[in-house]
């Protein structure tokens, strides 16, 4: 299992964790509760079935896919506590976009939800169980038909696309000088 971190260069992914409710009894709340517990396993897990992580991705590796596992176990529990499989399932799909910007392939996303199954469900039973392991699967289930990009919001038949296209792709590549 490789980290959710560029191939390249690591880069810490800022995004903050989603707004939820205090805890309560709700069937995502025993997932948040352990939630910082469940992310250092998964990361322990991933880097040491992979040894090669630390060497290629050091600390900062490290780091940057312990924020991402938080990041999915807290869409895990706000979807459980929703009582929607879909929203977990649309992060699965905003995950495989920003993920993939970065170097991380579909593979690789399918391994780390694989292994975050593995380990709910061997620390969970009973109700909280079944509904992470199904949340997962049905996240795991649609990733292959999920789109791989974004789509652009510069129609390619619109008026001036071709001028504005390249501006576009200068713009977002940090490319200042091609811009003037």
């Amino acid at each position: 299992m490789t980290p959710l971190t560029r191939r390249t260069q690591v880069h810490t992914i800022e995004h903050p964790a989603p707004e939820l409710p205090p805890q309560g009894d709700g069937p995502g709340d025993r997932l948040r509760a352990q939630q910082t517990a469940l992310a250092e396993e998964l990361v322990a897990r991933q880097f040491a079935a992979q040894p090669e992580l630390a060497r290629r991705d050091g600390p900062a590796g490290r780091e940057a896919c312990l924020q991402e596992a938080n990041y999915q176990l807290a869409c895990l529990s706000a979807a459980m506590n929703a009582g929607n499989a879909s929203l977990f399932s649309d992060y699965v799909g905003w995950a495989k976009v920003m993920l993939g910007r970065r170097g991380v392939s579909m593979a690789d996303l399918a391994r780390h939800l694989e292994l975050t199954r593995t380990i709910v469900g061997e620390r969970f039973e009973g109700a909280a169980r079944s509904l992470a392991v199904a949340y997962l699967s049905a996240g795991l289930a649609v990733l292959p038909s999920l789109p791989i990009d974004l789509p652009s919001c510069l129609p390619r038949d619109a008026p001036h696309a071709g001028l504005a296209a390249p501006y576009l792709d200068a713009l977002l590549n940090g490319e200042r000088e091609l811009l003037s």
